[in-house]
């Protein structure tokens, strides 16, 4: 891999880079600091960020102390970026009562809080999916036993359904449902679930449910894919796309069959699809093009309007793709992270990253401050590319 940012230019970009973050640096006095845990941001504008212990809120040139706010585990923005929903679970050692309790706080830029919600779980299963609409509408999936919750922000249930009815114990009902995999996301005002009808489907069939619902809860359409499991979705004004695969076991092995497929958010209809994996996906502020993580070390670029694919690859032994975005003039930019240093559970020991552009081979080598795994956060506003981490919001590239 070629790079442009050469002997030279590595340091001064570096220079020009903390010189723009120094005039906005965001992190609390004090000599150590809390590190960011969540960004809240919107095509590359940050408004606020989450650590161990608090919320900060942007205000004028720097970050202020909103509220005390501990344990929270995930951020989540609704489609315009105005609002932001986390997820605050309860301690581990809660398990020993045979339950886990999420709640669902609902705030926006300014900290006013929309909601506060709290759901349970039994210890043995996985917890709620979670999004927020632009006028505040929690929606909560448990894919497990297809159930789907719409609360207005006032705390009202507006709709509480079982999307599948159970079926009847037969021995040859799937005992694994509660495995089901499923997606869920706002476009709009409109709600979208992804759901596995059963789990471990082994053979091709449409097992993929796709239904769309309105704030209101009525339900505005329904479709099915040919997909046995799901890889990924992603939800936007200009698509769903959705991720999946079938496979069937052969003489040689384990055989998959990959496809990513786009669908109108507004009829269901199905207008493009590739035969191609999809682990992770973004789309341009614009929608003209969508970045595809393929692997870890491969991915493409579709260009919408006529459904070109380009790939690149990530030719290294020693770093794979984490993250990317795409801008309006579909120019990728790629987060790696060294192999040696990295596992989900741990920092990256080296605090070394690259951000490099694939397609032209442009790599910038980052010091970082000691993040984890889901710390890191990589943004387009449509022109320019931003990355924040524990420490700070910075633009990057030239």
């Amino acid at each position: 891999m070629i790079s442009v940012f050469r002997k030279f230019s590595i340091p001064v970009l570096l220079l020009i880079t903390l010189a723009r973050v120094g005039q906005s640096q965001i992190l609390p006095a004090g000599d150590k600091p809390d590190p960011v845990r969540f960004w809240l941001s919107h095509q590359g504008e940050p408004w606020g960020y989450v650590t161990k212990e608090a919320v900060f809120l942007k205000e004028d040139s720097g970050y202020t102390y909103s509220r005390e706010l501990k344990g929270i585990t995930q951020a989540h923005l609704s489609p315009n970026g105005q609002l932001a929903l986390l997820a605050e679970h309860e301690p581990y050692r809660s398990r020993l009562h045979q339950s886990l309790i999420t709640r669902f706080r609902l705030i926006d830029h300014k900290g006013k809080e929309w909601l506060n919600w709290q759901e349970s779980n039994a210890a043995d299963e996985t917890r709620w999916q979670a999004a927020v609409s632009i006028t505040g509408v929690l929606a909560l999936f448990d894919p497990g036993y297809a159930h789907l919750k719409l609360i207005a922000s006032n705390g009202q249930i507006i709709l509480d359904k079982k999307l599948i009815k159970p079926a009847p114990l037969t021995e040859h009902t799937p005992v694994f449902n509660l495995e089901r995999k499923g997606r869920l996301g706002w476009v709009d005002e409109q709600v979208v679930v992804v759901l596995e009808e059963k789990a471990f489907q082994p053979k091709h069939a449409d097992n993929i449910l796709v239904m769309a619902f309105d704030s209101d809860g009525r339900i505005t359409w329904e479709t099915k894919l040919p997909l046995t499991q799901i890889q990924g979705a992603l939800f936007d004004e200009n698509g769903l796309f959705i991720a999946g695969y079938d496979w069937q076991d052969t003489d040689l092995g384990r055989d998959f069959r990959f496809q990513l497929i786009q669908i109108d958010v507004r009829s269901g209809e199905r207008l493009q699809q590739w035969q191609r994996p999809a682990k992770q996906m973004t789309i341009s502020p614009n929608g003209k093009w969508l970045a595809v993580l393929a692997t870890a070390d491969a991915g493409y670029r579709v260009a919408l309007k006529n459904g070109d694919v380009n790939d690149f690859q990530l030719n290294s032994e020693t770093d794979y793709f984490q993250h990317l975005v795409v801008n309006d003039e579909g120019d990728v930019l790629t987060l790696t992270v060294s192999k040696s240093n990295f596992h989900p559970l741990e920092i990256f020991k080296s605090n070394q990253i690259k951000l490099v552009k694939p397609f032209s081979g442009d790599v910038l080598e980052l010091r970082t401050t000691g993040i984890g795994q889901d710390q890191l956060h990589l943004q387009t506003d449509g022109i320019k590319f931003y990355l924040g981490d524990t420490q700070r919001w910075r633009e990057v590239g030239e």
